[in-house]
């Protein structure tokens, strides 16, 4: 889940006319590519190795673009390892990326000993890179989005915080299922991985055991400022959000400083009413 638009800087949908096509789905292509790398605020150039059907991702192997300047050639060479990737094998940098964040490159690489020179102005791919990496990530499509009266709207709690998501919408669903229930136990918990790469994600959720209310378990991803106490406190917050306001909640946690975040937190600030 998401905070609303207004506290997220909007992302650009300009292209100035470039179209650049994105790898096919077939293995038997490995295309070179460039994408956006959003932890290191910068786009790589790369050739794909392998393509996952099931999850729309490419396997990349990173090159490196080197200071060497033949006419108007961008010359580079298979990284080795660096800090772009933590999945790395013998003498390859890899990384997996989402599919739909990867541009083509539409020049002939040229083989010289262990470089490749592409014919490109790699400017304009990064350009290219980070706007298709921002509008990826642009609000969801209205379909299918749970819809309350104007007067719900303002009043509830998770529409007021929280942008359009199919998660929200089942946290919706969640809390009318709560709403003639008056005590809770939950069990969160939060999870950060591959911080600094491409493929960082923070996810969170919870169970809910207590038998006089409906048990239902809750799970959902969350983004910027990776941490992963924020993964945690979003698992908590969830549950406060989800039931009624005078409830009897009981949760259980193994992150201390997720207990430290909420303990210090204005509560009365997120009222339900």
């Amino acid at each position: 889940m998401t905070l609303l638009p207004q506290y997220v800087s909007p992302p650009s949908n300009d292209y100035n006319g470039w179209h650049f096509a994105q790898p096919s789905i077939r293995n038997q292509f490995k295309e070179y590519v460039t994408v956006w790398i959003q932890p290191l605020n910068c786009a790589i150039m790369g050739k794909v190795l392998k393509k996952s059907l099931l999850n729309d991702t490419v396997t990349i192997q990173h090159f490196s673009i080197l200071p060497i300047y033949y006419r108007n050639y961008v010359t580079t060479e298979p990284c080795k390892g660096c800090h772009v990737s933590g999945n790395r094998q013998t003498d390859q940098c890899l990384l997996i990326v989402p599919r739909k964040d990867t541009a083509v490159i539409s020049a002939t690489a040229v083989s010289n000993n262990n470089h490749r020179r592409f014919n490109i102005n790699f400017k304009e791919y990064s350009l290219y890179a980070h706007r298709l990496f921002c509008n990826n990530r642009k609000r969801p499509s209205s379909r299918n989005i749970l819809r309350l009266p104007s007067n719900d709207r303002n009043n509830n709690i998770i529409t007021r915080y929280f942008d359009f998501s199919v998660d929200r919408n089942n946290l919706i669903r969640i809390q009318e299922q709560f709403k003639h229930s008056s005590s809770f136990i939950f069990y969160t918990d939060g999870s950060l991985i591959d911080l600094s790469l491409p493929s960082c994600s923070m996810s969170f959720g919870f169970v809910q055991i207590e038998t006089s209310s409906p048990q239902i378990t809750f799970t959902s991803t969350t983004s910027l400022w990776p941490s992963s106490c924020r993964a945690e406190v979003m698992a908590i917050l969830s549950t406060i959000i989800s039931v009624p306001k005078d409830a009897t909640i009981d949760i259980f946690t193994d992150s201390k400083s997720s207990i430290n975040v909420i303990l210090d937190f204005p509560l009365d600030k997120l009222s339900k009413s």
